[in-house]
């Protein structure tokens, strides 16, 4: 029996017997299963640029369509992003329907170095606990109301070049 492979870009089109189908299957289990046990890292100089700049924070809505805000605050620990939150809405509502998240970055300097750099992840909010003690607690929040820490486990980095 022979199939014809239209499901991804490296197949497309292409006849495929049951023995290619098992080995595709084999290819895609061990893919993932690898991907499970590799940690997304995030170097001292994505982190220095995470902290010192105005990020672009993107999440999904109800009826699918994307919600981008600026983030002016964030620290990085542990491989997570954390975002102080003392008036974020309609993120934190759309984080209730899907966790999946989006955020960009951008060197200050873009004229001279136009480099960014895409971070996708899980993002989860706290409205207690270690989190949101720990951003209570920042230097750079004092005075404001704060309503909640955003939690984001990075799954993926993407650089960006102009």
């Amino acid at each position: 029996m022979a199939i014809i492979a239209s499901n991804s870009n490296f197949s497309k089109g292409l006849k495929l017997e049951n023995r290619d189908l098992f080995s595709v299957f084999c290819y895609n289990k061990i893919n993932k299963f690898i991907f499970k046990f590799i940690k997304i890292m995030i170097s001292k100089g994505l982190k220095r640029l995470l902290e010192s700049n105005a990020i672009g924070f993107a999440t999904i809505g109800k009826n699918g369509k994307p919600h981008n805000i600026a983030v002016a605050y964030v620290k990085v620990i542990d491989n997570k992003i954390i975002i102080s939150n003392s008036h974020i809405k309609e993120s934190i509502k759309n984080l209730r329907f899907n966790n999946n998240v989006s955020l960009v970055v951008w060197n200050k300097e873009w004229k001279n170095a136009c480099v960014g750099f895409e971070l996708q992840g899980k993002a989860k909010n706290y409205t207690t606990g270690k989190w949101f003690d720990f951003v209570s607690k920042l230097p750079d929040n004092e005075g404001c109301k704060i309503v909640s820490a955003i939690v984001v486990k990075t799954t993926k980095i993407k650089r960006l070049l102009s």
